[in-house]
C-alpha cells in the first residue's frame, strides 16, 4: 500500500514543520532570526589518506548565504587543520569565496598536512562579530568512532586555534 499525502494536508504538514523549526530554533546560539540574514562556511565530506611523509585532507567547502548581496561573500578565506595538541599541522589559501556553487556541490579543497588533524576550521576576514550578519565559520572535528562531525561554529572573539569541542555534543 502507497502512503500518499493528499497536496492539502501535505502543505499544512510541511507549514506546520517549518513553523515548528522557526520556533525550536528561534533565539538559539548557532541560529540566526527568522529572516535575518546569515552567511555560512562548512564542510562536506571529508576524507584524510596518508601519504609518504604526511597526510592528505580532502573535503568540499560548503558556502551558504541569506540576505543582501554586498554582505554574502567571505574574503581571505583560509583552512586550517589542528592536531589532537591543538598546534596547527596544515593551512591553506583559498581566497574570495562570493557564489555558491552548482548544485549546490561545494568546492573542492585537498590540502597536505604534516600530521593527522583532529580538528579542521576556517578564518576569514569576516568574523562571527559582525554585527550585520549572522557569521558561521564551522569547525569539524574528528572522533574515533564516528570519523569527521561538524559540530559548531567558532564564537565571537574566539580566535586560533579554536577551544576544543567535544563531537558527542556532551
Amino acid at each position: 500500500m502507497t502512503n500518499v499525502i493528499e497536496p492539502v494536508r501535505r502543505r499544512r504538514l510541511l507549514a506546520t514543520v517549518g513553523a515548528s523549526l522557526t520556533v525550536a530554533t528561534a533565539g538559539c546560539e548557532g541560529f540566526p532570526e527568522p529572516g535575518g540574514p546569515w552567511r555560512q562556511l562548512t564542510f562536506g565530506t571529508i576524507q584524510v589518506d596518508e601519504a609518504e611523509n604526511s597526510w592528505v585532507v580532502s573535503f568540499t567547502l560548503r558556502k551558504q548565504h541569506q540576505g543582501p548581496e554586498d554582505l554574502k561573500a567571505f574574503h581571505d578565506v583560509r583552512v586550517h587543520g589542528y592536531d589532537r595538541n591543538r598546534t596547527e599541522v596544515c593551512s591553506k589559501r583559498i581566497g574570495t569565496i562570493e557564489d555558491e556553487y552548482p548544485g549546490g556541490s561545494g568546492l573542492p579543497v585537498e590540502m597536505e598536512c604534516s600530521a593527522f588533524p583532529t580538528m579542521l576550521t576556517y578564518s576569514a576576514a569576516e568574523s562571527p562579530c559582525d554585527e550585520n550578519i549572522t557569521t558561521t565559520l564551522s569547525v569539524a572535528v574528528y572522533d574515533e568512532e564516528d570519523g569527521w562531525l561538524v559540530v559548531e561554529g567558532r564564537d565571537c572573539g574566539e580566535g586560533l586555534p579554536p577551544e576544543p569541542r567535544d563531537p558527542g555534543g556532551e
